[in-house]
């Protein structure tokens, strides 16, 4: 159907339902639905609106914070990391740490245990090429190391477990357990 056809059913409709109170019966229901579906749809595009405005002003925070801690980015020296939170008794025994060296390079450490590009943990002094690594390189290793890491037998999860076992055992009263 062309759109000159178009017009002049739609035409044709409209003069039918102005002059004829069957036609108005029949189609004020019509109208009745099409008019809720293009409130809704006035609704609906009201609300994808707004949340793309308040999207776009979150990107723009996030952005402004992005460039903020780059800033900041500069002036690191170390980074730590652990399946353990910040402030937990265990987090300092299960930390990998990716720290800068002076050649601008970073090397990967657990206490003075130093991690090679081959994945081997050794307690070499000195410089040496194979514990060096870019910036980003450091950062992955590092965390996936700490991520890896065992004491013994136990994970950082299995032993945070345990120590949050045996604090709450050393706070039941005797014969409660």
């Amino acid at each position: 159907m062309t759109t000159v056809d178009t017009d002049a059913r739609l035409a044709e409709i409209r003069a039918d339902y102005h002059s004829n109170s069957t036609a108005r019966k029949r189609w004020d229901p019509v109208c009745q639905d099409v008019g809720f579906l293009l409130g809704w749809i006035d609704n609906l595009t009201a609300a994808l609106d707004q949340a793309h405005t308040e999207a776009a002003v979150d990107l723009a925070e996030i952005a402004a914070e992005r460039d903020r801690l780059a800033g900041l980015l500069d002036h690191a020296t170390r980074f730590t990391f652990s399946d353990l939170p910040v402030g937990h008794p265990l987090r300092p025994a299960w930390a990998v740490d990716a720290v800068l060296c002076g050649s601008g390079t970073w090397e990967v450490r657990r206490g003075s245990w130093r991690l090679s590009r081959d994945g081997k943990w050794t307690t070499a002094d000195g410089f040496s090429v194979e514990h060096q690594f870019d910036l980003d390189t450091a950062l992955v290793v590092a965390k996936q190391a700490a991520h890896e890491m065992t004491i013994g037998t136990y994970t950082a999860a299995e032993a945070s477990g345990l120590l949050c076992a045996n604090c709450i055992r050393d706070t039941e009263e005797p014969g409660d357990g």
